[in-house]
């Protein structure tokens, strides 16, 4: 894609004309700061080439178009750090503009100020987990974290209260030592560690949505690592259970998760029966074979799943024990419910398949007994 369109050019023109050198210059050092290592003359082509646009440049810059909208002739070192990061919008700059801007910028006031080691202490501590997001500024889903999940204010107050949360750059030492100890495969990553132990309890790759990550965080702010350290010596398990990855050792591939650490001996009582092995979804072209379900969990969750008419009911607990954490602390029950007024319990000891069953295009509730 060249600047051929003499069109797009005139309009392009025509915008830049609009805006003061200032502006211009402040977008640029927004640009730079996100693509670093760009040059000042790329940074113009990609803003100029999207109406000076900020958010829209930068789309366009990881879409895979560096090549064909980088200078050719002309190469300029890159600017240093414009001040206005920080502080955001100043001067005559349109308010738009530095909200634009700054919503890429790193989430300076939720960061713990320090180092790997001194934010473990923190968290220890205070007992609280720590959310450690390693990222690397060439990925695009690393500033669109900054933007739309550690940006909503929702999310930020929840870390704030229940977690101390780090940010590291996957170049930096930290970042170094997290990437090798963790066998972290891609960038960026957000990782739930145990500060006592340096165990890792949880992991996402890639842009994780804030509803999504606060669902997936609950469990964390019900229990801390301290109670989970007094639990395990009180129930002690086999020696190769306890071993926990940390950074003085090499992690294991599979961590134990955070539900098997927290059970009490009333719920070990109550314990969740062994269900069947969950198969893959069945992909058949005749929708005869298939059995559609659909499924409601506590959470507010709907999930639609398809079985084999042939395959049996009790499935159905296996797939809602594979979506909910909560299942190996917390009995639950399944009811059927074809209308409004109509709710039967699926009983689990049923011998039925799901063509015997009539559960075809039926809605099963979740409820905790």
């Amino acid at each position: 894609m060249a600047f051929t369109d003499q069109s797009s050019e005139v309009s392009a023109n025509r915008k830049r004309s609009m805006i003061s050198e200032t502006e211009q210059r402040r977008l640029v050092s927004f640009f730079l700061e996100i693509t670093v290592g760009e040059t000042v003359a790329t940074a113009r082509r990609f803003l100029a080439a999207t109406s000076w646009n900020l958010d829209e440049a930068i789309l366009l810059f990881y879409s895979g178009y560096q090549k064909d909208y980088a200078a050719e002739d002309e190469v300029d070192a890159p600017l240093t750090h414009d001040p206005a990061w920080e502080q955001g919008q100043g001067g005559d700059s349109p308010r738009s503009t530095g909200d634009s801007a700054s919503v890429y910028k790193p989430p300076f006031d939720l960061m713990f100020n320090g180092s790997l080691h001194q934010a473990k202490s923190a968290a220890s501590e205070e007992d609280k987990w720590l959310i450690v997001n390693l990222q690397s500024r060439e990925e695009l889903a690393s500033h669109t974290l900054n933007r739309d999940t550690w940006g909503d204010e929702v999310v930020a107050e929840t870390i704030t209260n229940n977690f101390v949360f780090l940010q590291v750059e996957h170049d930096a030492s930290d970042g170094q030592k997290i990437h090798t100890f963790y066998n972290v495969e891609t960038l960026p990553v957000v990782l739930v560690i145990d500060p006592i132990t340096g165990q890792r309890m949880r992991l996402w790759y890639g842009m994780i949505e804030g509803e999504t990550l606060l669902e997936e965080l609950v469990p964390f702010m019900d229990v801390g690592p301290k109670q989970q350290l007094l639990h395990k010596k009180r129930h002690p398990r086999s020696t190769a259970e306890e071993q926990n990855p940390s950074l003085e050792t090499v992690p294991e591939t599979e961590t134990p998760s955070l539900e098997t650490l927290t059970l009490s001996e009333k719920d070990q009582t109550n314990a969740m029966p062994m269900f069947p092995p969950l198969p893959q979804e069945p992909i058949v072209g005749d929708p005869r074979l298939l059995c559609r379900v659909g499924f409601r969990f506590p959470d507010g969750r709907r999930l639609v799943r398809s079985f084999l008419k042939t395959e049996p009911i009790q499935l159905l607990w296996s797939f809602c024990h594979s979506q909910i954490q909560e299942s190996e602390m917390k009995p639950f029950k399944l009811v059927e419910t074809t209308t409004p007024r109509s709710a039967n319990t699926i009983h689990y000891d049923s011998d039925q398949t799901f063509e015997q069953s009539g559960l075809a295009n039926s809605i099963v509730l979740l409820s905790w007994e």
